[in-house]
């Protein structure tokens, strides 16, 4: 993991508004990615997450073949802002990502890389749910 940064508001507002992009990308916190990895409906934010450098780590490595290429990692303080945020988040979804939207006979995920749908016995909506 790279090392640790305190979190600036802005900082902790980008994390909180994309979270289940952010999630997407590292399983622990000495995961590392490259901006391929990143999904295509995540790649604008993406882009403007770099310029937080208490956010993400930016390391040049080398492939076998001597390409260069970057790889990312998550500050200390951004993963464990993400970790809890993600324990603590009240989500009504089934497929646990953090928004939904109702679209009047049933309700789908709001995160953009998921296309789950639901109808309203499947979701908890101030406890009329599940």
């Amino acid at each position: 993991m790279s090392e640790s940064v305190s979190l600036d508001r802005s900082g902790v507002q980008i994390l909180r508004k994309h979270l289940d992009l952010w999630a997407e990308l590292a399983d622990s916190p000495d995961d590392t990615w490259r901006d391929l990895d990143v999904p295509d409906h995540g790649n604008d934010v993406f882009r403007s997450l770099q310029q937080y450098t208490s956010i993400i780590s930016r390391e040049r490595v080398e492939d076998d073949a001597g390409e260069p290429y970057h790889v990312f990692q998550y500050t200390e303080a951004a993963w464990v802002y993400i970790e809890d945020a993600l324990e603590n988040r009240e989500t009504y979804c089934p497929c646990e990502h953090g928004g939904v939207q109702n679209r009047g006979d049933h309700y789908v995920c709001s995160y953009e890389g998921c296309d789950d749908t639901f109808d309203r016995e499947q979701i908890d909506i101030g406890g009329e749910g599940q």
